[in-house]
């Protein structure tokens, strides 16, 4: 009989579970488990829904003003469900089994999981930032600095203690404010130029490739998308549904696999006029999401597994991955979302 690693399901799960918490670069945006209600069904979750009422007068001889705070619970479903399977080939010596299978789920969660989670949780605050700033490519430090400057006014001006922030930003940003104070090196030292706050706020250095405006999901099945994962957004467009040009609206014409704005649109063009459903990703200068903008979840479903002897496909154990997620931005704090957009 081929070793059957079922009894180890449990104990992966929890593993990816804690490296998913752990090792994000959006770890800073996780919910509080204690306000976090019952996972329901597939992919959905219970999220409260708190409302207090405000002061009222206090009478000395009637005492305090009568009052409720009510507490809902909503049913949200996760709008990202997203899985993979793989095999592990069988193998004679069952402890070396366990440890190659864990080690290789483990760098699945680091190097496919992770960045893909991280890489959509930052898209998905850019698209719903009160503050955008088209930074574009910084020259120099001192500009740099002072785009960052410019965030901590706007932040101080809501009254949000910059402090308690946390700076997204990129290796070359961190350089950038590194470079702008100036270092001392005396002779006999050990200088250490690294920094990991900034004016209070602790820096959190976010991979280029995880930091964009916007990013496709790739399915892992259809042409070109057998890889999985996600890549940087493009520019998207689709024949237009209006029977009549709509005012203030864009419209394109083709031309090849070039698309380009109609300057004058016209009603008896319409049939041939496309619309932009998709907008080009950017890369991510800085961005600050201040606590409580935006709330992650992560819910992963537990491991299946399938030993060789029931694994139809091929004499390999099969697993199979599935991880239901999402993020959710309030739109009466929105202006707690701050983003730089580079070039």
């Amino acid at each position: 009989m081929a070793n059957d690693l079922g009894g180890n399901v449990s104990k992966f799960t929890t593993r990816l579970d804690r490296i998913l918490a752990q090792e994000t670069k959006t770890s800073f945006l996780n919910i509080n488990d204690q306000f976090l209600g019952d996972f329901v069904g597939v992919g959905e979750v219970k999220l409260p829904t708190i409302v207090v009422q405000g002061m009222g007068d206090y009478d000395r001889a009637n005492g305090f003003a009568p009052g409720d705070a009510s507490i809902t619970w909503e049913t949200y479903r996760l709008r990202y469900d997203r899985g993979r399977e793989f095999s592990i080939d069988e193998m004679d010596d069952e402890e070396h089994l366990r440890l190659v299978t864990a080690n290789a789920m483990a760098e699945f969660a680091r190097t496919k999981v992770i960045p893909e989670v991280d890489a959509l949780r930052f898209a998905e605050l850019s698209q719903n930032a009160g503050q955008t700033v088209s930074g574009g490519t910084y020259s120099s430090a001192q500009n740099f600095y002072d785009a960052v400057l410019d965030m901590e006014e706007y932040f101080e001006d809501l009254g949000v203690d910059v402090g308690g922030l946390t700076l997204n930003i990129t290796a070359a940003g961190k350089g950038m404010l590194r470079n702008i104070a100036p270092w001392r090196l005396i002779e006999g030292s050990d200088p250490d130029t690294r920094i990991a706050t900034f004016d209070g706020m602790r820096l959190n250095v976010i991979p280029s490739d995880r930091f964009y405006t916007g990013i496709e999901l790739l399915d892992g099945k259809t042409s070109g998308e057998e890889a999985g994962g996600y890549v940087k957004a493009t520019d998207k467009y689709a024949k237009t549904a209006d029977t009549a040009c709509v005012t203030g609206k864009t419209y394109y014409t083709k031309s090849g696999s070039t698309y380009t704005a109609v300057q004058s649109p016209a009603d008896a063009n319409i049939g041939s006029y496309y619309e932009k459903v998709q907008s080009a990703g950017k890369g991510l200068n800085f961005l600050v999401a201040a606590p409580g903008s935006a709330t992650a979840i992560t819910k992963h479903e537990k491991l299946r597994y399938f030993s060789p002897d029931v694994n139809q496909a091929k004499d390999a154990h099969l697993w199979q991955y599935r991880l239901f997620h999402d993020l959710l931005t309030y739109k009466q704090k929105r202006a707690l979302i701050y983003a730089n957009v580079g070039a």
